[in-house]
């Protein structure tokens, strides 16, 4: 009896760890500023007569995310991306930093419902977008969900 009281424990411990971390329907995911690593790194590497300009451009744009997962595969994805060129102006860029900023940052908004697939922390989902597989690596405490696909990393924190 004791026997398959514990063997019945292990099953059940072991269960509720593979499924406890890839039970996701229902959680959403949300970074405001996916750039706000990058911004760190372009500012470390920047001299002082670029940073006012960097300082500028990058206070006008604003790159949000948001992960809802639907059901055992099917995530819907949202992603929204502007750039301020008023705001860059009105901060002081220079018109060269405001037009390569433009250039590089084209805004809009992708979002629609789309395929995941997930092993163990590690998550494929493919971009609404441009069909392109985007890696993400949820975290132990499934409260995070960073993306390691990019360089620099985005981290969307679990808001629901």
């Amino acid at each position: 009896m004791k026997k398959i009281i514990l063997t019945m424990t292990i099953a059940f411990a072991a269960v509720v760890n593979v499924c406890g971390q890839s039970e996701l329907i229902g959680r959403v995911y949300h970074c405001d500023n996916m750039f706000a690593a990058g911004i760190k790194e372009v500012k470390a590497q920047a001299d002082k007569n670029e940073m006012s300009n960097i300082q500028a451009i990058t206070s006008a744009i604003t790159a949000k995310r948001t992960v809802k997962f639907i059901d055992g595969k099917t995530a819907h994805v949202t992603t929204v991306l502007k750039f301020d060129e008023d705001k860059a102006k009105a901060n002081g860029a220079s018109w060269f930093y405001r037009k390569m900023a433009k250039m590089k940052f084209k805004t809009g908004q992708s979002s629609g419902n789309t395929s995941y697939t997930i092993k163990g922390n590690k998550l494929t989902i493919i971009s609404v977008k441009s069909q392109k597989p985007i890696n993400y690596e949820l975290s132990q405490d499934g409260q995070t969900l960073t993306e390691i696909s990019s360089s620099p990393q985005a981290i969307l924190k679990r808001i629901k």
